[in-house]
């Protein structure tokens, strides 16, 4: 007995040693500002981050470029390939060329070339498979991708038949390739998804013609299905409301569609995240006659059932156009309206339990600047691309801020 009572002892004093051991692991989370002089020309900041999900001590040096050298320079897209960070954009000036900038996350340019289009091109996104640019987007109003190697040499392109436009493309987990926007059938437009091979080949697609010109803005995946976010003119209101389909991956005809969105509203879908077993949709809001923006926000369970919504005006008016998980945060970009023709972007937080606002970082000057593209990068930094129109130019603008949206300089 007396053994028995003894092992029951040390029992317990080990489990209560773990405890205080594990409770005081937990509780050594900090921020550590870390003052710097600014280097170069480009505008810069430190700061020391310590969160319980990313690694401690992280050093960030923040910065921003404006560039032009005499073009019209819209940045559009960002890509990361082992710690380099290639911005892919366009030059307005000349037929829409394809613009393709690397950078190290110190600011320094590492490589810039101009690809030489020779038709009328809108490009949207890109996504870097097997060494190589996939960059989506319209050519004479068809969808077009272009594939371009690592020394910015276009290699193949390839244009669809029916009118209309990529607007987004992925590699998923499982070597699959999707590309997703519309095309234009019976003079509408017709929500699409198609599945290619590396050569660009088609293996598989599949439309969404519901109520009325349907487009397929995003798309997110797990092994066994697809979840594709869209926009579609519903109702007898001929007002804009989102869809979420669920598609099975090995039978495109096995799919079940859900709609969001008010009658006396326009709702649009850009983004769709998946974090667990919840769903976050991100887009903005307008009334009937188009005008003030909101930021939109939808939680949904697994089965897409709405927890809570969203419609946050920023300034006079705003777009929500990317958005990131990280943490318990929803990270969420896009720019907003502060007076007549004056354009800021902004980095929205917020909490993703109950979509409550964390902070508002705004970015610019005194004219029309947003931010068209924000990435997570290395766990540590958001990357953020857009532009900047002055009276006299359209220069591209990259922003390399802490995770918090924090910027020593180009802040409002």
């Amino acid at each position: 007995m007396k053994k028995i009572l003894l092992f029951i002892l040390i029992i317990i004093v080990i489990l209560f040693s773990l405890d205080i051991i594990y409770i005081y692991s937990s509780t050594k989370k900090a921020l550590i500002p870390v003052k710097t002089n600014n280097t170069n020309n480009l505008e810069k900041d430190i700061f020391k981050i310590s969160n319980i999900d990313i690694e401690e001590n992280i050093t960030v040096d923040t910065w921003f470029k404006k560039m032009t050298e005499g073009k019209i320079l819209i940045l559009k897209d960002i890509v990361t390939v082992n710690k380099k960070i290639y911005i892919i954009g366009q030059n307005e000036k000349i037929n829409q060329n394809i613009i393709i900038i690397s950078f190290n996350e110190e600011g320094d340019i590492l490589f810039q070339k101009e690809i030489n289009i020779s038709s009328n091109v809108k490009i949207n996104t890109a996504e870097y498979i097997n060494n190589e640019f996939y960059i989506v987007g319209t050519q004479d109003y068809k969808p077009v991708i272009y594939i371009v190697n690592n020394s910015g040499i276009l290699i193949k392109s390839k244009v669809f038949n029916n009118k209309g436009e990529f607007i987004k493309i992925i590699k998923d987990n499982f070597e699959n390739i999707y590309v997703t926007g519309f095309i234009i059938e019976k003079n509408k437009r017709t929500g699409y998804l198609t599945e290619i091979n590396e050569n660009l080949d088609k293996l598989n697609e599949f439309k969404i013609t519901w109520y009325n010109d349907e487009v397929i803005t995003d798309i997110n995946y797990d092994k066994n299905y697809i979840y594709l976010l869209g926009n579609t003119n519903s109702t007898a209101n001929n007002n804009e409301n989102i869809f979420i389909i669920k598609l099975n991956k090995l039978n495109y005809s096995d799919y079940t569609i859900l709609k969001y969105g008010k009658e006396q509203l326009n709702e649009y879908g850009n983004t769709i995240l998946k974090d667990n077993e919840f769903y976050y949709i991100i887009g903005y809001s307008t009334t009937i006659n188009g005008f003030p923006w909101k930021v939109l926000i939808i939680k949904t369970d697994k089965d897409f059932n709405k927890i809570w919504r969203k419609d946050y005006l920023l300034k006079k008016s705003a777009r929500g156009l990317s958005a990131n998980i990280i943490n318990k945060k929803i990270i969420i970009s896009g720019y907003t309206l502060e007076k007549n023709d004056d354009f800021d972007g902004f980095i929205l937080l917020l909490n993703k339990d109950d979509g409550i606002i964390i902070k508002e970082n705004y970015y610019g000057e005194t004219f029309d600047e947003r931010i068209l593209k924000t990435i997570l990068f290395d766990d540590k930094a958001l990357i953020s691309v857009g532009y900047q129109k002055n009276p006299n130019d359209i220069l591209g603008i990259i922003l390399y801020s802490d995770i918090n949206g924090g910027l020593n300089g180009f802040i409002k």
